[in-house]
């Protein structure tokens, strides 16, 4: 049985990006968060469709917005390990994701 882990920077990723779309318009944020929650049956479904982009790291992208989730595969457990912006610069992601392996590992 896979079991998902998402980690606890990765809800803050998540509120930043909500309350950012709810100051745009209200209710969007929450709209944004269920987005972001439809992705992870799929992934802990079937992880291995979704292509790796970097290093043992996955990618799914966001329904309806512009974000895409990374995540992993450590033995059983799918990590969730960043939930970012399309348009950030790939460096950053790449820099985030470092800082965050030793909380995957």
């Amino acid at each position: 049985m896979t079991k998902l882990r998402i980690l606890l920077e990765v809800f803050q990723d998540a509120t930043d990006a909500s309350n950012w779309y709810d100051l745009k318009e209200s209710g969007l944020g929450d709209h944004f968060l269920n987005c972001l929650r439809s992705t992870y049956q799929p992934i802990v479904a079937n992880p291995f469709v979704y292509r790796t982009v970097y290093k043992n790291y996955r990618r799914v992208f966001l329904p309806s917005f512009p974000y895409a989730v990374y995540f992993r595969l450590q033995g059983e457990t799918i990590i969730i390990a960043l939930v970012i912006h399309t348009a950030r610069n790939p460096a950053i992601m790449r820099r985030i994701l470092r800082s965050r392996e030793n909380r995957v590992n």
